[in-house]
């Protein structure tokens, strides 16, 4: 078996990805909040609109499953411990991602 490899420059790749190797803890903050903000939201917002018409939840839900695939990518992520450099803090975003 021969193994393909993708046209351009590797170095050119690497030096664009060198920065995102390393956890940062602003991002490793900021992508949770603006997950789960929406994600609540958007529950809230299919609640409120349930009482109206079940035709209002049904784009809201398709949405918030959007939202829920990338909680589950955000603790996938931890249990790696690829968003914060404490192996504790991974531990407890991951934990408070699972419970939700």
């Amino acid at each position: 078996m021969t193994t393909v490899e993708c046209p351009g420059d590797t170095a050119a790749w690497k030096k664009i990805v060198v920065r995102y190797q390393q956890p940062s803890w602003w991002r490793a903050v900021w992508q949770p909040v603006n997950t789960f903000v929406p994600y609540t939201a958007l529950w809230y917002l299919m609640y409120v609109c349930a009482a109206v018409s079940y035709w209002l939840v049904v784009p809201l839900s398709i949405l918030a499953g959007g939202f829920m695939v990338r909680l589950f990518i955000i603790h996938h992520g931890c249990g790696h411990g690829s968003l914060f450099k404490s192996p504790c803090a991974n531990d407890i975003l991951g934990f408070i991602n699972f419970i939700i």
